[in-house]
């Protein structure tokens, strides 16, 4: 079995046609994944946030470590990595 379906018969126009209907839908799968994941992401920190402000920080929390600036480099080197 193909993936386009059963092309016995279909015409070569209509085969083309099945493929780039099949090749659009593998260019939206990503981005749907993408969005996805951030949309989750920022949920969990909006609601970490709003539990902070009310609750006020945890006791270990309080100092704070400082964020790494290699790896926030690193994983936004990828990221544009990914946009080119």
């Amino acid at each position: 079995p193909s993936i386009l379906g059963n092309t016995e018969g279909l015409s070569s126009e209509e085969i083309k046609r099945r493929r780039k209907e099949f090749r659009l839908y593998l260019e939206f799968i990503p981005p749907l994944l993408s969005v996805t994941a951030l949309i989750i992401v920022s949920i969990q920190t909006m609601i970490d946030a709003v539990h902070t402000l009310i609750q006020g920080p945890a006791e270990d929390e309080e100092d704070g470590d400082e964020p790494s600036v290699h790896l926030m480099l690193f994983f936004s080197g990828l990221n544009l990595g990914l946009d080119i």
